[in-house]
C-alpha cells in the first residue's frame, strides 16, 4: 500500500509542474522560424495527401522524419486553429515520459525528496523549458533516446529480458523517427562504449546483434518505401545523403567549430550548469561515479554524446537537449552519495540570486521594452513569489538542504513561468506574425488587392497557414516595380528594419497606404 502510494507521488511530481507551461500556448503566437512552418508544411501535406514526403511551398522539405508531423497533422484535423495549444499537450506529455522515467531508473518510491529535485531541476533547466513550450521534435526524439537506454540497461541488469530486447529496437527506429540520424547515433555509441569500459566488448551483438537489426531494417524499409511512393527517388536520395552524411561532415546548415558545444553548455543548461560540473568533479574525485554502473553509464552518454555532436559539422545549442536527463539525474544522484561543500552551496544559490533580483529589476523593465507590461499588478505578484521562493531557497542552502533548496527555488521559477505566461500577449507582435497577417489581410479587403507578395522579410511564405493563400517571395526591388510582374493593387510585407536601411526601397513604399510594426511593415502597391 505504501508502495502504491509513492508511486503514485511520483507520477504527481513529474506531472503537476508541467502545468506551469499550460498559459503559455493559450496567449502566445505562432513562432515564425520553426512552427510556423511546420503548420504551413502539414496543410500542404494534408492538402495534397502525402505522409511521409513533405514539401515546403513546393520544395522538398526532407530535414524532418514524418513521426512529428504526423502528430501535428492528427492535431489539425481534430482541433483545428487550436494546433498550438494542442502540440504543447504533446510536449507536456513527452516530458512527462522523460522525468517519470527518470525517476523509476535513477530512485526508489521511498525517495520521494530526490526524485522531486531532479525532475523539477530538469523542468528548469533552460533550453528544456525553451523546448516543452515551442513545437519542435528535439524533445521527442529525447524521450524515445531515454527510452531506448532505459531499455538497454533493463536489459544489461537482466530485467525483463524478452520484453526489453524488442522495445530497444522500436525505441532506437522511433527515435531516429522522431528527428533523425542522431537518435540511433546516441545510443548506438553510447552503449558500445559503456560495454567496451566495462571489458564486455564481446556482448555488443547481444544487444546490438540479429534481432536488433532485423526490426531496425524492416521499420525502416517500411518508411522509405512510403518516402519512395510519395516522392521518388529525390526525395529518397536528399533524406538518405543530404540530411545525414552532408550535415555530418560538411554542413550546408549551422556550421560550427570543434568546441562549439563546451562553451554554450554554460548557458544552455543554465542555471544547473555549474552545480552539475562541481557535482562531477566532487563525484569523480569521489570515485563515485566509477563505482557506481548506473552513473558510469550516465557519464558514458553524456562524454560520448557531447564528443560525437562535436563532430559533426551541424551544430546549434538544441541539439544538446538529448543528454540533459543523463546531466541532471547524473548530478542529483551523485549529490545523495557525497557530502554538500561550500562549491555546492554556491553553485545552487545561483537560480535563487537570480529570482531575488527579479523584484528590483522589475521598475526598469518598461523602459527597456519596447512593449509596456499588460498586467504589471500581476508582474509585481509573480516577483513577490519568485523573491520569496529565493529566499527560502537560500535559507535551506545556509541550512545544507540543498535538495529542498532546489525544489523551492525551481517551483519558483514555474510559478514565475505561469504568471509571465499572461503578459505575453503584448509580444506576440514580436514573437510572430499572426499581427502582420491580420493586417494584410484587412489591407487587401479594403482595397481589392490581387495577391500578397513579400520583400526581404524573413520566412512570411509560412504565413499561407493563416491567409489561405500563397505570397509570392520577391528577390529584388526591381521585381516589386515590375507592374507587369504582379497582378496590382498587391500587398507587400516587409521588415521594417530594411526600410530605413535601404533608400530606393524607403521611396518606393514611401506615400503608400500601410502600417509600419515594431518588426514587419506591410503596404499597399497599387
Amino acid at each position: 500500500m505504501i508502495k502504491t502510494e509513492n508511486n503514485y507521488k511520483r507520477i504527481l511530481i513529474s506531472l503537476i509542474p508541467l502545468l506551469a507551461f499550460i498559459p503559455i500556448s493559450i496567449f502566445r503566437d505562432i513562432t515564425p522560424n520553426n512552427e510556423l512552418r511546420y503548420f504551413s508544411i502539414i496543410d500542404e501535406a494534408i492538402a495534397n495527401n502525402y505522409f511521409f514526403a513533405f514539401y515546403n511551398q513546393g520544395n522538398i522539405y526532407a530535414d524532418k522524419p514524418p513521426l512529428y508531423f504526423w502528430i501535428m497533422m492528427v492535431g489539425r484535423k481534430l482541433f483545428g486553429d487550436f494546433l498550438l495549444e494542442f502540440m504543447l499537450i504533446v510536449n507536456l506529455a513527452i516530458s512527462f515520459v522523460i522525468t517519470y522515467t527518470m525517476n523509476k531508473w535513477c530512485f526508489t518510491v521511498n525517495q520521494i525528496k530526490q526524485y522531486s529535485a531532479a525532475a523539477l531541476a530538469f523542468l528548469t533547466t533552460g533550453y528544456v523549458m525553451g523546448v516543452i513550450a515551442v513545437v519542435r521534435m528535439d524533445l521527442m526524439m529525447t524521450m524515445f533516446i531515454v527510452l531506448s537506454l532505459y531499455s538497454f540497461y533493463s536489459l544489461y541488469t537482466n530485467k525483463n529480458i524478452r520484453l526489453n530486447s524488442c522495445l530497444f529496437p522500436v525505441y532506437v527506429f522511433l527515435a531516429i523517427f522522431s528527428k533523425g540520424a542522431v537518435g540511433i547515433l546516441i545510443p548506438l555509441l553510447s552503449t558500445i562504449v559503456f560495454l567496451v569500459s566495462e571489458k564486455k566488448i564481446k556482448d555488443i551483438f547481444i544487444y546490438w546483434g540479429l534481432k536488433t537489426w532485423l526490426i531496425l531494417i524492416v521499420l525502416c524499409a517500411i518508411w522509405f518505401t512510403g518516402i519512395y511512393f510519395d516522392g521518388g527517388t529525390e526525395y529518397l536520395n536528399n533524406i538518405l545523403f543530404h540530411q545525414t552524411v552532408n550535415r555530418a561532415v560538411n554542413s550546408f546548415h549551422h556550421k560550427e567549430p570543434f568546441y562549439f558545444y563546451l562553451w554554450r553548455f554554460w548557458m544552455t543548461a543554465a542555471p544547473w550548469s555549474i552545480l552539475f560540473i562541481v557535482t562531477l568533479i566532487k563525484g569523480l574525485k569521489w570515485k563515485v561515479v566509477f563505482k557506481d554502473k548506473l552513473l558510469k553509464f550516465f557519464f558514458v552518454i553524456i562524454v560520448t554524446s557531447v564528443v560525437m555532436l562535436s563532430i559533426i559539422s551541424s551544430k546549434i545549442d538544441i541539439y544538446l537537449i538529448p543528454i540533459y536527463p543523463f546531466v541532471i539525474y547524473l548530478t542529483f544522484v551523485i549529490l545523495t552519495k557525497v557530502k554538500s561543500s561550500l562549491i555546492i552551496k554556491i553553485s545552487t544559490a545561483i537560480l535563487p540570486v537570480i529570482l531575488i533580483l527579479i523584484l528590483p529589476c522589475l521598475p526598469f523593465f518598461d523602459k527597456f521594452s519596447p512593449i509596456e507590461l499588460s498586467h504589471k499588478m500581476l508582474a509585481y505578484f509573480s516577483a513577490v513569489i519568485s523573491f520569496i521562493g529565493g529566499v527560502i531557497s537560500l535559507l535551506y542552502i545556509k541550512r545544507n538542504l540543498i535538495l529542498k533548496s532546489v525544489i523551492v527555488s525551481s517551483s519558483a521559477l514555474l510559478m514565475l513561468v505561469f504568471f509571465s505566461s499572461f503578459q505575453i500577449t503584448p509580444f506576440n507582435e514580436i514573437l510572430g506574425m499572426k499581427n502582420l497577417a491580420d493586417k494584410g489581410a484587412e489591407l487587401k479587403s479594403k482595397n481589392n488587392a490581387k495577391s500578397f507578395v513579400s520583400y526581404k522579410a524573413g520566412r512570411t511564405e509560412s504565413m499561407d497557414y493563416y491567409l489561405k493563400e500563397e505570397i509570392i517571395t520577391a528577390k529584388t526591388l526591381e521585381e516589386l516595380k515590375d507592374t507587369t510582374l504582379y497582378k496590382r493593387p498587391y500587398i507587400l510585407f516587409l521588415k521594417t528594419k530594411n526600410i530605413s536601411k535601404d533608400e530606393a526601397l524607403k521611396a518606393f513604399i514611401d506615400g503608400r497606404k500601410g502600417e509600419k510594426m515594431i518588426f514587419y511593415s506591410t503596404f499597399v502597391i497599387e
